[in-house]
């Protein structure tokens, strides 16, 4: 006797691809369209993220969980405001010469799946209040530089470096304490700040532990933890 094969019908198949299929409609790319260089600027100034006239198709952002903003091809230093309040995105990516994300008191709230920074070229600079209980993974041959606020709390799940170099702006730069992974092919650059360790009111400090797996020799064979600066010490 021949075996027989029961193949699930059309509408089991449907109702198993339906989350997929909608995860995916409610995915959104936009994509920044305004490439005048305005500079490195101070807190709270620069072009502002939710302005629709800045964006292709003058589409203002949904700023959500499914949300990638593409900063592509900046011919100089390009300053963006990210306002006031959260800012959620899946993902970033950037390329050209120097993208600068500032703010007065707003934080980039990475969620969804696999939350990525792809800088792909040339420098991405941070200088917001960071969280993610998912974690981040940073790709891309460019730079990001990290010169996280003092608020990025919530910034607990682990940071991937997957590939380029991620330089360290201040202590904060790695968030809250989590678990780093540096794989083959990505750098830290510590540049001589003491990770973890913040001051608080007062004298003393508040030490953040992090827990560190490193693989390979880092971006180009550079080494995998690096300090550009003077010997860091506790």
């Amino acid at each position: 006797m021949k075996p027989r094969f029961r193949f699930p019908s059309s509408q089991v198949l449907f109702g198993a691809l339906l989350p997929f299929f909608i995860g995916q409609a409610n995915a959104a790319e936009y994509t920044w369209s305004n490439l005048t260089a305005n500079g490195s600027l101070t807190l709270g100034n620069g072009y502002t993220l939710g302005t629709a006239s800045n964006w292709v198709g003058n589409a203002s952002p949904s700023f959500n969980n499914t949300a990638t903003l593409n900063l592509l091809n900046s011919p100089a230093s390009i300053t963006l405001y990210a306002g006031a309040g959260t800012v959620i995105v899946n993902r970033i990516n950037s390329s050209g010469s120097f993208w600068r994300i500032n703010s007065g008191s707003s934080t980039l709230s990475f969620q969804g799946s696999d939350p990525t920074l792809d800088v792909r070229s040339g420098t991405l600079r941070l200088e917001v209040g960071v969280n993610s209980s998912v974690g981040i993974t940073k790709t891309g041959a460019g730079t990001l530089f990290s010169n996280l606020q003092s608020v990025s709390s919530g910034f607990t799940g682990p940071f991937t470096i997957a590939q380029g170099t991620v330089n360290a702006g201040n202590a904060y730069a790695l968030g809250e304490q989590k678990n780093v992974n540096i794989l083959s092919g990505g750098t830290l650059n510590l540049n001589s700040n003491k990770l973890g360790a913040s001051g608080i009111t007062g004298t003393g400090s508040v030490t953040r532990n992090y827990s560190f797996s490193i693989a390979g020799t880092g971006a180009s064979g550079g080494g995998a933890l690096v300090n550009s600066g003077s010997e860091v010490t506790d």
